[in-house]
């Protein structure tokens, strides 16, 4: 008599969703849910946040991605 021992799955852990604020340090720009927000600087501000408003930023530059 033979015995198959199958292994069970691994639970499989959700992906953390980047939500935010996070400050991404490669950019210097803060982030909300994963894209980058307009600073609040005083006056008009060309900033990295400011110019690239509403873009996804690299998973690899938020905090999440290094826990």
């Amino acid at each position: 008599m033979k015995i198959f021992l199958f292994a069970q799955p691994l639970p499989i852990e959700p992906v953390r969703q980047p939500i935010g604020p996070h400050f991404d340090y490669v950019n210097q720009a803060w982030t909300m849910n994963g894209r980058y927000i307009a600073c609040e600087h005083p006056g008009k501000c060309n900033c990295y946040g400011t110019r690239h408003a509403g873009e996804l930023a690299p998973i690899e530059n938020l905090p999440t991605a290094n826990d």
